[in-house]
């Protein structure tokens, strides 16, 4: 991860601890379709799980965190071309509860 992935994550972090009305959080970790299904879906799960790991090493209680890889089931365009797919990869945080 790139030193602005952290920082984002810190601010993550940050809206986590001082909002405990959020009770959870999911890490849904995104991929384009460049990747044979099974590549994509180990690729996001261990991506999800690395950044949910993050958040409760900094603080966040465990229970409060779950971590899902998406695969490359839900593009947010067609993965045509270079801008396309880097769209396609990322981490979304969803409100559970």
């Amino acid at each position: 991860m790139t030193a602005g992935a952290f920082h984002l994550l810190d601010e993550v972090v940050d809206l986590l601890v001082n909002h405990p009305e959020v009770h959870q959080v999911r890490v849904e970790a995104h991929w384009d379709s460049r990747l044979p299904a099974a590549k994509a879906q180990d690729l996001t799960d261990a991506q999800a799980k690395a950044v949910a790991q993050y958040l409760v090493e900094q603080g966040v209680g465990q229970e409060r965190v779950l971590s899902v890889g998406m695969g490359a089931k839900k593009p947010l365009v067609p993965s045509l071309g270079k801008a396309a797919r880097l769209k396609n990869r990322r981490i979304e945080f969803v409100v559970v509860n």
